[in-house]
């Protein structure tokens, strides 16, 4: 008897083979054919991206659904576009959503080469008035949520409730900052969070999950070239000096009035899950550690992930 799967498998075995073929080929680009889809999947959610100049700050800013505002700040790595793509069909459905890319990340730059906290605290605050979003809900993560943390407490009348994602806010002292680097056997922050070869790409995708994806050098080196050559310079000079501010965080970051939750990797191997329940006791804040993630539960464990994080919002 005629069985079609007898020839489709020739044809299917056929094009497999050329597709690894296509794929092996250093001209097809794997990050940017991700990063068309991910754009394509945000227009889905009816986001407008654009690039506003705001003093000597340029600032690349997707925004739009439907609701209370939320701002999502992003850390280092990729773009906010890539560390939000699993919430963001979710979030627009229900808020505004505002998220920007950091200066020094993809399309955001600035001319004032001033790499302090307090820099990127004003252009989220600049991004917000020229938005005429007074007030707003935000959630940031690493990086991002140092700043997050640094805009509800400067500017306690624009947040309403803060989440904040595996940072550690101004409980982050010298000596954790030491045993961060022994950890790692590194001098500095910059030799972890802004690879330059493909096994550090590894490295740090190893830090964000428990299982990554196991990149062949090619793509690495795609992933290089996209995150960290445009502002290598600027993003190492962003954690030189979050390095040197370690000692005074304690004294110059305003503790935040907002309601807040504390999201944690049990397993976080950056910021350990110890930090984050002394940042509860501080604070007062809520605490939910996700077990067996580690530094981005966000992209590991993505909708408990964001049903812990509206939950929260909304309240309940």
């Amino acid at each position: 008897m005629y069985d079609p799967r007898l020839t489709r498998r020739p044809a299917l075995l056929h094009a497999l083979v050329w597709l690894v073929a296509i794929l092996a080929n250093s001209a097809c680009n794997v990050v940017e054919l991700r990063e068309r889809s991910l754009r394509a999947q945000a227009r889905r959610a009816d986001m407008d991206e654009t690039t506003l100049r705001l003093g000597r700050d340029r600032v690349h800013v997707w925004r739009g659904g439907t609701g209370a505002p939320l701002l999502l700040v992003h850390g280092f790595g990729a773009s906010a576009i890539w560390q939000w793509s699993e919430q963001l069909d979710d979030f627009t459905r229900s808020r505004y959503v505002v998220m920007p890319d950091l200066l020094w990340f993809d399309g955001s730059s600035s001319s004032d080469r001033d790499a302090s906290l307090e820099h990127q605290t004003a252009a989220m605050v600049a991004l917000l008035d020229r938005l005429e979003v007074d007030r707003v809900d935000v959630v940031g993560i690493s990086y991002g949520g140092f700043v997050a943390y640094a805009l509800a407490g400067h500017h306690p009348d624009r947040v309403g409730r803060l989440v904040i994602v595996d940072s550690p806010g101004h409980v982050w002292t010298a000596s954790d900052h030491a045993a961060l680097l022994a950890r790692f056997g590194i001098d500095s922050a910059g030799e972890l969070f802004v690879p330059d070869t493909p096994d550090e790409i590894r490295t740090l995708l190893g830090l964000a999950v428990t299982r990554p994806l196991r990149l062949p050098d090619w793509v690495a080196r795609q992933a290089i070239a996209a995150f960290y050559e445009p502002h290598r310079a600027a993003q190492t000079a962003l954690l030189d000096r979050l390095e040197r501010d370690a000692a005074r965080l304690v004294s110059v970051l305003p503790r935040p009035r907002a309601p807040t939750l504390l999201v944690w990797g049990a397993d976080d191997p950056v910021f350990p899950v110890a930090v984050a329940h002394r940042l509860r006791r501080e604070l007062g804040a809520q605490l939910v550690v996700f077990e067996g993630a580690r530094h981005m539960p966000s992209a590991q464990f993505p909708r408990r992930f964001t049903e812990v994080v509206l939950r929260f919002l909304d309240g309940r």
